[in-house]
């Protein structure tokens, strides 16, 4: 029966626009999901998406079931989302948020991993609102308020509040309880906030007061195999996976990695190979029509022969049956599902053949593409298994014809210099040219005369050109007053310092400035010290990886294996293997430790020098920059070998009995006959724990820093990067180039790792 008012009061002006409103107000809420909102009123904004326009579930139909746990008719309580790139995973979170303001009125809660993210998705969520004027704007409170009600970390609305919090924060986790809360890039997140446990789990405990309320949305990349939180999260769950029917022989299937075939060489012809009936299927043809029709099959009816068959004669009554009693879903979603115009099949291909040989970049496909944690070899090498498989091909100071360039990384502890040579070539190999001590303490000058005259070495290439350090990265993480003044004096196109970062997400290279302070106390306005903060744990992974790779005798050397010369001393070895991999226990972070009783010099000095070959750019070269630098080498060798030709002439001419040989032309020149077995090292008072520690030493004070030297002469046959040139005008690190606040240098010191 409609509902009428008397006449008297519909007489009154406006009362029938009144009216009208009441019964609008009164009308129940359509029984929209959250997909369903998101078809009606979502609408992609060009700033954040690739898409663009009206959002379409239509598009990523396997978003469909995620989202709908959301719904406020949904039993599901939490919904957890190990993913690759590119499928909508944020975009999920979005649409819960949109749906919360919109229909079902209720405080949010978004965690995000660092306060830039947070700030990031703010503004995502402030878009999203803008685009919506009619609808989302007018129930969120305006931003031009001074109530504080719609900020960048609250945004008040009719019914509810959302609110962005970090994960590194257990103050803002403990103070919001809310019932819904949304975990994005859970694998970012500390293992251990503030020493109160876990974020996931500190944070659920303050939802537990609202019942049957609660929904918790868990988005996020894996990382690491051993430590990854999204992969606990998702084995809590009943594991899920997008099968869809073949169209050639109509059994259902998800979408693996070991499924996809192509021709080597051409990415274009990828196609996907059915398990059962071993038919083609092509992405532009069939993609689109097989997601359509898909389903989410969790992993214990996947597993059931007889539900499978039935699911393909249309029979989902069990799947029903399940889903009915499943309060906790976990999907698994890699990149193959992104839709087309997105990441295609041909571009994933692409990217996997470029990866091969490069444990980090493989790292990076296997978690961001594949979606899956990515097994880091935790465990190093036995010794003697590495030692075992040393080249009988080489000598340390010889230069293999496989190494296109050299780099050097040194250790410098409080009684000796270390530095290892290493060269790196095609196809991810490296192989170790040299390793020098110098057993000296490390205050006395003539330490580092010894360092600047082993910079300085020079090898011979196979070519018959000679090759030079390119880079050499200093470990100024204990001594930096006695590291900086040396780097000082070097070329800074060719020599720099660097301090290890042990977390595992650090970058490989991180370059840092620091203005240095005149004597007189006054900031230099051009004088900046630049230095590399390295990821040193993710060089311990890669090395670790290439090290356990297998090669079969009578074929070529695998992508990424590490030649070892046959003299290579047996301590030296342990040093490159004297850490592991401790994976923590969910509370305490993972790191490297040392083994016991092992020194880590080797492995130190291997890190550093492959470091600067990603400095050089080593980890994008192709082998057009390969077939460059043979080029190069060609040149150089015959030029050397014309000077050479020159030089005989004159003295002939001269009436001198003596040829000139290369050494004449090169001084610098080392061969391995020229440098006697490396020294043992008396043990530092900081070595190694648990061995027996020697009277520490009478420190010297540093004596003034002499003038700078002159540039080095050129040297004919010597084989210089093809871009020296301008690297040296445009080298990050170079005094003067880079223009740093002094305010903000004055607070910014030099950082170490605990």
């Amino acid at each position: 029966m409609p509902l009428t008012l008397p006449s008297e009061v519909m007489s009154y002006p406006g009362a029938a626009d009144a009216h009208a409103w009441m019964l609008r107000g009164l009308q129940p809420r359509p029984d929209l999901t959250v997909s369903g909102w998101a078809d009606r009123k979502r609408q992609l904004n060009k700033k954040h998406s690739k898409l663009r326009g009206k959002w379409r579930t239509s598009t990523t139909p396997f978003l469909r079931e995620p989202m709908d746990n959301l719904s406020a008719r949904s039993h599901v309580r939490r919904t957890t989302l190990m993913k690759g790139a590119q499928v909508g995973g944020t975009e999920t979170g979005l649409n819960f948020v949109g749906y919360s303001i919109d229909q079902d009125p209720a405080p949010v809660l978004f965690i995000s991993p660092t306060l830039t993210v947070t700030k990031r998705t703010s503004a995502r969520v402030q878009s999203m609102i803008d685009d919506d004027p009619k609808g989302l704007g007018r129930k969120v409170k305006k931003s031009r308020e001074r109530d504080g009600k719609n900020s960048q970390f609250e945004k008040h609305f009719v019914g509810g509040a959302l609110y962005f919090a970090t994960a590194k924060s257990a103050t803002n986790l403990r103070s919001t309880a809310t019932p819904r809360v949304i975990y994005d890039e859970v694998e970012a997140y500390p293992q251990d906030v503030e020493g109160e446990g876990d974020v996931v789990e500190v944070t659920s405990a303050r939802t537990f007061t609202f019942g049957d309320q609660v929904k918790e949305l868990l988005i996020s990349t894996p990382a690491i195999d051993q430590t990854s939180q999204i992969k606990r999260h998702y084995l809590d769950g009943d594991q899920r996976e997008y099968f869809m029917p073949c169209p050639h022989c109509g059994d259902f299937m998800s979408w693996r990695w070991e499924g996809f075939a192509w021709e080597p060489g051409k990415p274009a012809s990828v196609r996907y190979r059915c398990r059962c009936c071993s038919g083609e299927i092509e992405e532009a043809r069939h993609k689109t029509r097989m997601m359509a029709e898909g389903v989410w099959v969790p992993k214990v009816l996947a597993e059931d022969p007889d539900f499978m068959a039935a699911l393909k004669e249309g029979d989902r009554s069990r799947l029903d049956a399940h889903n009915a009693n499943a309060y906790t879903r976990s999907y698994y979603l890699p990149s193959f599902y992104s839709p087309i115009g997105m990441l295609s099949w041909t571009r994933i291909v692409e990217r996997w053949e470029k990866a091969q040989g490069k444990p980090s970049a493989e790292k990076t496909i296997i978690n961001t593409i594949f979606g899956l944690p990515w097994v880091a070899p935790g465990e190093a090498p036995d010794w003697d298994v590495v030692y075992k498989r040393r080249s009988r091909s080489y000598r340390l100071r010889e230069v293999p014809a496989g190494v296109a360039f050299l780099t050097a990384g040194v250790d410098v502890g409080v009684d000796h210099i270390k530095m290892a040579v290493w060269g790196f070539g095609r196809r991810r190999q490296r192989w170790l040219v040299d390793y020098v001590v110098i057993p000296l303490p490390t205050n006395e000058p003539e330490a580092w005369e010894q360092l600047t005259e082993a910079r300085h070495r020079v090898y011979r290439h196979p070519s018959g050109a000679v090759l030079p350090i390119r880079r050499l990265l200093v470990d100024r993480n204990k001594w930096p007053d006695r590291v900086d003044p040396w780097i000082e004096l070097q070329d800074k196109t060719k020599v720099c310092g660097v301090l290890g970062a042990k977390a595992f997400d650090a970058a490989l290279v991180d370059w840092r400035h620091r203005r240095v302070q005149l004597q007189d106390g006054s900031w230099g306005r051009d004088t900046t010290f630049s230095y590399v903060r390295a990821g040193v744990s993710q060089a311990k992974l890669e090395l670790y990886a290439q090290l356990g790779v297998r090669h079969t005798p009578g074929e070529d050397y695998p992508p990424g294996w590490v030649h070892l010369p046959d003299d290579v001393e047996p301590d030296l070895v342990k040093e490159i293997v004297s850490e592991q991999l401790d994976v923590g226990d969910g509370v305490r972070a993972p790191k490297f430790v040392r083994k016991a009783n092992h020194r880590a010099e080797g492995l130190d000095t291997a890190n550093y020098a492959r470091i600067a070959a990603e400095i050089e750019g080593w980890g994008r070269w192709t082998d057009r920059e390969f077939d460059r630098e043979d080029e190069r080498m060609a040149d150089a060798a015959r030029s050397l070998e014309h000077e050479l030709a020159r030089l005989a002439s004159a003295w002939h001419r001269d009436g001198r009995d003596q040829t000139p040989t290369i050494r004449t032309l090169v001084p610098s020149l080392v061969l391995p006959e020229d440098v006697p077995a490396m020294p043992t090292v008396n043990r530092s008072v900081n070595a190694v724990p648990d061995e027996p520690a020697i009277e520490k030493r009478e420190e010297k004070p540093l004596e003034p820093r002499p003038p700078t030297p002159p540039p080095e002469p050129a040297i004919p046959g010597l084989r210089r990067g093809w871009g020296h040139a301008r690297d040296q005008a445009d080298a990050v690190g170079v005094v003067g180039r880079r223009k740093v606040d002094p305010a903000l240098m004055r607070t910014r010191t030099i950082e170490h790792d605990d």
